[in-house]
């Protein structure tokens, strides 16, 4: 059943208004090697106007056609995707009144979740979607190719093979020639028949186009080295090392790292045994962290991200400034002047101190796949933002999610928010630092946060575009000569964008400078 009063899902059927102005922009032929990719797409009406020279498409099981397209705009601004559902046999739009054009659109929508991409490997992007006919997920693979038209494979129905634990991670196989050649989509699953935890590895291979798909199942072997055996790792995202390498990243607790490569090759040649994996242990929490650390249900999304590139794994962690907040003097009673005790005079209980978050701290580490530590990177202080840019009223945002780029070992995203804005009020603001000049390297830009909470948003990294080429751009607009209406995109407009607020406050006092 689709969850159409879901406030997400609702909001995904409308393009924000940053999505539109790169609409509006139109295509352009030098790309960015990266983007700040939103990993949740927005629904569209199929036959909108949204196609370029990105657009992929694939049959799905129940014979509808399913449409990927990128919309890409240079980072820090947020880039977008979009997903179309398209019936051979679908009636135009348009032909009926608002109500039954509603209807007819919610018909041709079988969507019933968001879809999401869950995991990034050179140019193939893994996507999960969600059916009102099919009662488990479907995968795609968005395949990116600097020597023809992107393309989209649909992967067999995984979810008899086994549960699976997500997120899912992906890698081209050896022979991909990076034009729907190979890839390897890798999965773990909990063994629960050991005490300790146990893993097995499922690997689903594609060897190209003409082939068919293949599964296998091996236990997975890990190497904790010297380092404390942890407990049962939940990862949270899946990272590329790069030859076939993909590491399972539970932000507190360390990295599975795994050659899937490898897994495979043993395992098409029916050689038997372990895949083998070993632990990367995560570096230990800051001080004012380690209560959260120690509160197993809690997400360190908020805290921490990493990241794989120029050969190393890397780390980030934010740490909360806070002082006590002021408050008056208690007032000391002296029971000895008292004649009568009662009862309810309860003896005192001291108040509990409150503190502040009055700004933060940031720390990154890093290391190569061979060693055996963490070698500390750079350390930036909110105070030392003083005197690049103004001074940033920091006591009044909330900021934290950081995020790193594979392609910029100096660059960190935080995410802000004004700690007592209106509660319509849906603004963020990305916050881009470099850790090497300690300062802003842009000015903080607005994105709409309806879809996704302050301390867990949903855009992550992407370098597909680095594979994606404007070829075909001059061709991609025969792509878009559909007459049908897209009335869901029109509701966005740029009224509906809160301003930029000032949030570069001039420095008050002499202090900073």
């Amino acid at each position: 059943m689709r969850p159409s009063m879901e406030p997400r899902f609702e909001a995904s059927l409308c393009l924000p208004p940053d999505a539109l102005d790169i609409l509006s922009s139109g295509s352009t032929a030098v790309l960015p090697s990266w983007v700040l990719l939103d990993s949740l797409a927005y629904m569209v009406p199929p036959g909108s106007a949204v196609r370029n020279h990105t657009t992929a498409q694939t049959m799905m099981p129940d014979g509808r056609t399913i449409e990927v397209t990128f919309l890409i705009a240079d980072p820090p601004r947020r880039s977008y995707w979009c997903v179309s559902v398209c019936c051979p046999d679908a009636a135009p739009h348009g032909d009926g009144n608002q109500e039954q054009e509603q209807e007819q659109e919610e018909e041709d929508n079988p969507l019933d979740c968001i879809p999401k991409v869950v995991s990034l490997a050179d140019h193939l992007a893994l996507i999960k979607v969600g059916l009102t006919t099919c009662n488990h997920w479907l995968w795609l693979v968005y395949s990116a190719s600097a020597r023809g038209p992107p393309s989209l494979l649909l992967l067999p129905d995984i979810h008899d093979h086994q549960p699976l634990m997500e997120p899912l991670g992906i890698v081209p196989s050896c022979e991909c020639d990076n034009k729907l050649g190979g890839c390897i989509v890798a999965a773990l699953s909990y063994n629960y028949q050991q005490v300790d935890p146990q893993y097995d590895l499922h690997l689903f291979s594609y060897h190209g186009e003409g082939s068919t798909w293949t599964c296998t199942q091996q236990h997975l072997s890990v190497d904790y080295g010297q380092t404390r055996r942890p407990r049962r790792l939940f990862p949270t995202k899946v990272i590329s090392l790069g030859d076939g390498l993909l590491g399972w990243v539970d932000l507190w607790e360390g990295i599975l790292v795994c050659d899937v490569h490898a897994a495979a090759a043993a395992a098409a040649a029916k050689e038997g045994g372990s895949a083998t994996a070993h632990f990367v242990p995560m570096p230990r929490p800051l001080p004012g962290n380690q209560d959260l650390y120690r509160q197993h249900d809690s997400s360190a999304r908020p805290l921490r991200d990493a990241t794989f590139g120029h050969g190393h794994i890397r780390c980030v962690e934010i740490e909360q400034l806070v002082r006590p907040k002021p408050r008056a003097a208690p007032v000391v009673h002296d029971p000895s002047t008292l004649l009568l005790l009662l009862d309810s005079q309860s003896p005192m209980v001291p108040e509990k101190d409150e503190y502040e978050v009055v700004g933060w701290r940031l720390i990154t580490w890093f290391r190569a796949l061979t060693w055996g530590h963490w070698q500390r990177g750079a350390i930036l202080h909110s105070d030392d933002l003083i005197g690049t840019r103004g001074n940033l009223a920091w006591e009044d945002l909330q900021t934290c999610s950081p995020l790193l780029c594979a392609n910029d070992d100096d660059a960190v995203f935080l995410t802000s928010m004004l700690k007592n804005r209106p509660h319509q009020d849906k603004t963020d603001w990305i916050v881009t630092l470099d850790m090497k000049t300690k300062s802003m390297t842009n000015q903080p830009m607005p994105f709409s946060a309806d879809r996704a909470p302050h301390d867990d948003p949903t855009h992550i990294a992407c370098g597909l575009t680095k594979y994606l080429t404007s070829h075909d751009i001059a061709n991609s607009d025969k792509l878009n000569t559909s007459g049908k209406k897209r009335p869901r995109l029109s509701q966005a407009t740029q009224g509906q964008q809160q301003p930029l607020k000032k949030l570069l406050q001039p420095s008050s006092s002499g202090t900073g400078n």
